[in-house]
């Protein structure tokens, strides 16, 4: 049984991993958040992010979220607001 186990480990860890290069491989240039693609590490290009921070306030902790600023890869760049964190 333990023997067993092993080899369908053996056998998911290498589905898992050729699963992995495969989709790392593809790009989609019509994806619902823009074009989506990965470089050599896995990490997707093409990607731009918002940073927000969320605040618990008032005595009934209501949330409060507000965007900071914009993070784009692969160029990287950084735009920031001016609103207090």
């Amino acid at each position: 049984m333990l023997v067993t186990i092993k080899i369908l480990s053996r056998r998911l860890l290498s589905f898992v991993i050729c699963l992995f290069r495969y989709i790392r491989k593809q790009i989609l240039l019509y994806g619902s958040t823009g074009r989506v693609a990965f470089d050599d590490n896995g990490d997707r290009i093409f990607a731009e992010y918002d940073i927000v921070n969320i605040q618990y306030t008032g005595p009934d902790n209501n949330k409060t979220q507000m965007s900071v600023g914009q993070y784009f890869y692969p160029a990287v760049s950084r735009q920031f607001n001016k609103h207090p964190i």
